[in-house]
């Protein structure tokens, strides 16, 4: 089996099943509003030709920011193909200054 070409080629067959997962998250999401692109996730803080932004690491509670009847929530934004490098002194700094 060549895991590449069966599961990481982008296919337009694969929309309507991508459409069910992502709307359960993002509820207004518009199925034609999906098209196949490239395969994987590439986190981006801004729109295209904007230039280099730093990584973003930031926690919220799950409650609508209660801290009091919501869990934390730690979100890691904007790291790209220097977040390989920078893996382990991300997780220093996440676990120093966001986990409690």
């Amino acid at each position: 089996m060549d895991y590449w070409m069966d599961h990481l080629i982008a296919s337009s067959k694969q929309i309507p099943s991508m459409y069910q997962s992502v709307r359960s998250y993002l509820p207004g999401i518009k199925e034609e509003g999906l098209q196949p692109d490239y395969v994987g996730i590439r986190p981006k803080l801004g729109p295209p030709n904007t230039g280099f932004q730093d990584f973003v690491f930031r926690k919220d509670y799950a409650a609508a920011g209660d801290k009091k009847t919501g869990g934390p929530m730690i979100s890691l934004l904007g790291i790209e193909s220097p977040g390989l490098t920078s893996s382990l002194a991300i997780g220093e700094y996440v676990e120093r200054h966001l986990v409690d």
